[in-house]
């Protein structure tokens, strides 16, 4: 009988720190809407949302496109840009790859960064 009360116990503490918990306080999500590889640039159009419980400042992705010539990701950072909380901005981001790259497959988004949100 003692197992069970000390299993109920820790599944009821376990419970009410998982209602208590906020987990989606900071979300963003987003789409590559399109893209132009024409060297010695890649020209990349997004879409980013924050669905989040903060404004988000200092936001910046990372884009890359993989290089066969370099084997490895060609990639640059977008400039900072603010995204307040259920914000949704398109965008269109240059980089370059260089003229002798070969390039293959889709950008992606390779990392996002942003500042410590405020409440």
């Amino acid at each position: 009988m003692k197992p069970i009360l000390k299993l109920c116990g820790v599944l009821f503490v376990l419970l009410f720190v998982l209602t208590a918990c906020k987990l989606d306080q900071i979300s963003v999500r987003w789409t590559i809407d399109g893209f132009v590889v024409g060297p010695p640039t890649v020209q990349v159009d997004y879409t980013v949302w924050n669905d989040g419980a903060y404004d988000l400042t200092g936001v910046n992705l990372e884009f890359g496109i993989y290089s066969t010539a370099l084997t490895d990701w060609i990639s640059a950072w977008t400039p900072d840009f603010s995204l307040d909380q259920h914000q949704t901005k398109t965008g269109t981001f240059f980089f370059n790859i260089g003229l002798a790259a070969a390039v293959t497959g889709d950008p992606q988004v390779l990392g996002v960064d942003m500042d410590n949100p405020k409440d």
